[in-house]
């Protein structure tokens, strides 16, 4: 949308040229008169009164994901999930992920489902990486979860840096 309004913006200031026969023969350029819409005249015009009205662009709403508040004076970090995945046979829902681009020994992690208003959460002792710090494994048992399908996200927190991550959905089957 925004490339066409730019389009006709553009088109409606540019100049129109009208070739016309010179007395040789051979067309002649000549400018004629161009009125703006966007610029006020001196002067009525007949073409100014007929000019089409400019497009108007109405924004749109975008889903934004709203972040939770970070402790002041921290770093704000945002973990990434890299698995939720459920184990029926063991009854536990497994949750790993990392915090990119930082590496701290002093982090702690926490997996955070909810489902229908109710919530259960696990926590875990973050471990510095070569490159980034690891949130593994994070887990929730069956005792904690009921069947259907939960929303999942790890909070990351320590001394100098905090965050959440983006959420992600796992089925619990019993």
């Amino acid at each position: 949308m925004a490339v066409s309004v730019a389009a006709v913006v553009a088109l409606s200031s540019c100049s129109l040229l009208q070739v016309a026969p010179s007395p040789g023969g051979s067309p002649t350029p000549a400018v004629t008169e161009v009125l703006d819409p966007s610029i006020p005249s001196s002067s009525p015009s007949a073409t100014a009164a007929t000019a089409a009205p400019e497009p108007t662009v109405t924004p749109t709403a975008s889903p934004t994901r709203t972040p939770a508040p970070v402790p002041s004076g921290k770093k704000t970090v945002t973990p990434f999930i890299t698995g939720a995945l459920w184990d029926q046979s063991s009854g536990i829902l497994d949750v790993e992920a990392y915090v990119p681009g930082l590496v701290e020994m002093d982090g702690t992690c926490t997996a955070t489902a909810t489902r229908a208003g109710h919530t259960a959460t696990a926590t875990a002792t973050a471990a510095p990486g070569a490159n980034d710090t690891e949130c593994n494994p994070i887990d929730l048992t069956a005792d904690q979860l009921s069947r259907g399908t939960w929303t999942i996200t790890v909070s990351y927190v320590s001394k100098r840096s905090a965050g959440v991550s983006a959420a992600r959905t796992v089925t619990v089957t019993k």
